[in-house]
């Protein structure tokens, strides 16, 4: 009985090492992806920032072309 325990007491041993190697790397994949995702949405901000940037530039330039064009 006592060569059984030993037995099943490795398997669970084994297979509770083996779980944990397995999340090991799913946490390192998962890691992974995050900061993948962070530095996509770092660089969609900046773009967005950019582009807005423009907008802003452009309608500072109409309201200047206006306001000249309405006092002549």
């Amino acid at each position: 009985m006592l060569i059984l325990k030993r037995v099943i007491s490795r398997k669970v041993a084994h297979g509770m090492y083996t779980f944990f190697t397995v999340l090991t790397e799913l946490g390192t994949i998962a890691a992974s992806v995050a900061s993948q995702i962070d530095d996509t949405r770092l660089a969609v901000g900046g773009k967005a920032m950019q582009e807005a940037t423009q907008v802003y530039n452009y309608v500072k330039t109409a309201a200047k072309t206006a306001r000249r064009a309405s006092n002549p």
